[in-house]
């Protein structure tokens, strides 16, 4: 957002800033104060012809914790203006504004301050309180900070006299460290980790979570209508440490931390994500996992996830040191399949791959498999039914472009592949004609050879459905509802395709195979486990539209 966009409606302004109409006026009038503050003359001149209307109380508004935390938030999204220009914008509430808002203005200054002046940003969130001992953002804010010193008890006590507070994740995670007693640094490591998730949602690097959820939403079935499925754990620690954000943690706040907890976030700082094979699990106990970037082993003290993985199995995660030599994993871990292994590790060793790259990649496997047809086109199930009056000449014409009938039904091929079918349905007047098709690209084209055909008929319906959107919603009824695909041509037509690419595969270059096709990978002793294992990745119950291990292990002789 910039000044010149203030001939917007009102209503479009409170919608872009956050805050509601009879508030657009305070807010907009601060954004051109900032805009003063940071040398725009237009601004600056915008703004002494405002102030000179409506005087300080234009910005009474801003004393509202909803507004003002609104309208920051926003200055700071659009990057309209830093935070110097912020800062002395405050400075100027703070000293010529009404007294009502200088328990806001003070949190502005202090919010400013926060990313390089800790102990400025501290001394205005105490005058905000002194202003108005309420004020919740300046309440967060201070909460924060003594939860970064380590002094829960006080940062409790903060999180408390917030509208809600109780209800606040980190005041049920401090509430696990209310006793009276020195926890060890392993003990305190969720906590340093909760520290750093703090200092991103409560600053600008939420917006770049955000952006990483939309990244992962939309490979998520929902994910366009609901952006929020994409922030989940793996997501959540990306934005911590592949963006900067972590670093900057460390920078602005981390001399607040106790001593043991600063040495071990720059242990954390230093260690990047990777791809780990699961070696050995001691089920509700831990697991032992290797590097395969480095060959590492490490043990994981990991009580939940113990019960649940299988030696084998692939993962993306970090693995970090939490203390009395023990190690953990924050941020969840990534389910990896061995077609991906190789992929990903060139991925994360490329120094210029971005965070959106690793979340795409590692999303992927949500999105719904693409499915083809033998011609190399999207698979889209595609019918039409017209209505068209009767005609003698009709089923003539009808063979003229589609070949020789059988009945009242016409195979519309290329080769020996069916590209599409017409059925004439020769009951009642007027006639109903049908055709079908198993690509958008075959459909039209048989569409515009049945119009030309029946110059008369008249389109009652169409539909186009992506083939893997029907298959998607076929396997969800089918774990609901016990037994096959209700549609058995759909499940036959699948089926065919399926047995088609399995046969392709089989003298695919398959890069977890380093190059080798499975038939060669089969021949060759040294690739045969890879291969085995591959397979195994499969799912084990088969159905239509999905490929058989067990097919394919005949077809290789394993």
């Amino acid at each position: 957002m910039t000044t010149d966009d203030f001939g917007a409606s009102t209503s479009d302004l409170a919608e872009s800033l956050g805050v509601p109409e009879d508030a657009v006026l305070a807010a907009t009038g601060f954004v051109t104060l900032v805009g003063g503050c940071s040398g725009d003359p237009e601004a600056g001149d915008r703004f002494a012809e405002t102030l000179s209307l409506y005087g300080p109380d234009l910005f009474l508004d801003l004393a509202d914790p909803a507004v003002v935390t609104a309208v920051f938030d926003r200055v700071l999204e659009f990057q309209a203006f830093d935070t110097e220009s912020i800062g002395r914008a405050a400075d100027w509430l703070i000293e010529h504004g009404p007294r009502q808002v200088a328990a806001a203005a003070h949190w502005i200054a202090g919010a400013a301050a926060s990313s390089g002046h800790i102990e400025d940003a501290e001394g205005h969130y105490l005058r905000s309180l002194a202003a108005d001992s309420d004020f919740g953002p300046a309440l967060l804010y201070l909460a924060q900070y003594e939860s970064d010193r380590g002094n829960a008890e006080r940062a409790l006590d903060l999180y408390g006299r917030l509208e809600d507070g109780r209800e606040h994740p980190m005041y049920q995670l401090l509430s696990g460290y209310r006793e009276n007693r020195d926890y060890s640094l392993a003990e305190r490591a969720r906590w340093l980790y909760a520290k750093i998730g703090q200092f991103v949602e409560l600053s600008h690097w939420r917006i770049r979570a955000v952006e990483l959820a939309l990244v992962r939403a939309s490979h998520l079935p929902g994910g366009h209508e609901n952006p929020s499925l994409g922030l989940d754990d793996f997501v959540w620690d990306v934005a911590l440490f592949e963006t900067g954000a972590f670093a900057e943690f460390l920078r602005t706040r981390g001399k607040l931390l106790p001593d043991d907890e600063q040495l071990l976030a720059q242990q954390w700082l230093r260690v990047g994500r990777s791809l780990f094979e699961v070696d050995a699990v001691r089920p509700g106990s831990g697991i032992t996992m290797r590097d395969l970037r480095t060959g590492d082993r490490i043990d994981v003290t990991e009580r939940t996830a113990s019960r649940q993985v299988k030696a084998g199995e692939l993962y993306c995660t970090r693995i970090v040191p939490v203390g009395d030599g023990l190690w953990n994993i924050f941020g969840g871990a990534e389910a990896v399949t061995l077609p991906q292994r190789g992929p990903l590790m060139a991925l994360l060793d490329d120094a210029e791959a971005d965070p959106e790259e690793l979340v795409s990649f590692l999303s992927a496997r949500f999105a719904p498999p693409r499915l083809v047809t033998a011609g190399g086109d999207e698979m889209v199930f595609c019918t039409a039914e017209f209505s068209v009056p009767s005609s003698a000449t009709l089923r003539r014409k009808l063979s003229r472009r589609f070949g020789a009938a059988r009945g009242d039904e016409w195979a519309w091929t290329d080769g020996e592949r069916v590209l599409g079918v017409v059925r004439l349905d020769r009951t009642g007047e007027p006639w109903t004609l049908t055709v079908e098709a198993m690509s958008e690209f075959d459909f039209d084209d048989m569409i515009e050879l049945v119009v030309a055909a029946a110059p008369n008929a008249r389109e009652i319906t169409e539909s186009r459905t992506p083939a893997a959107e029907m298959l998607a919603q076929a396997q969800q009824s089918a774990s609901e509802v016990p037994g096959d695909l209700d549609d058995e041509e759909l499940a036959a037509i699948l089926d065919e395709r399926i047995r088609e690419y399995e046969q392709a595969w089989l003298d695919e270059q398959i890069p977890a195979l380093d190059g080798l096709t499975p038939r060669q990978a089969a021949a060759d002793p040294t690739r045969r486990d890879d291969l085995i294992h591959l397979l195994g990745t499969l799912p084990a119950e088969e159905r239509p539209g999905v490929m058989s291990a067990r097919r394919l292990r005949e077809a290789l002789g394993l």
